[in-house]
């Protein structure tokens, strides 16, 4: 969403603008996510004064209508989550190992993977997670 407010517009003018384009030349710069029951997260910068709540509603009407069409144009294109992925997808899944044995995946004695834990203590890694681009070796 964007919104161009100047002495050259009478009215300020909310924009629906998935690309961006609004960013440098724009009033407002105003990223809404979500899906057809809410928003979920949202980002906003502002180079104006004056901003009214008036204005931020009708910008988040104009933002929901936005979203409800995507999410259909989406739904149409993929009614269901698919039952299998594509051979090419990439995957990710945890694998946990013995904290032995850290040391020997990456580096001596595991001390690279030791993070700040809690009220001061350290705190090891138990869990790896690994990123795959085959599927065979996926489920080797």
């Amino acid at each position: 969403m964007g919104l161009l407010m100047d002495e050259a517009v009478e009215e300020p003018i909310i924009l629906t603008d998935i690309l961006g384009l609004e960013d440098a030349f724009g009033t407002m710069d105003f990223k809404i996510c979500g899906d057809a029951t809410g928003v979920t997260t949202f980002q906003l910068d502002i180079k104006c004064q004056g901003l009214t709540f008036e204005l931020l509603g009708k910008a988040l009407n104009q933002a929901k209508e936005g979203r409800l069409h995507i999410l259909g144009v989406m739904e149409e294109a993929c009614p269901a989550p698919r039952k299998d992925m594509r051979k090419n997808v990439m995957r990710i899944n945890q694998v946990k190992i013995n904290p032995t044995f850290i040391g020997k995946l990456i580096g001596p004695q595991g001390r690279q993977v030791g993070r700040e834990g809690g009220e001061g203590g350290r705190e090891r890694l138990r869990a790896v997670y690994v990123l795959l681009c085959s599927h065979v070796l996926f489920h080797s």
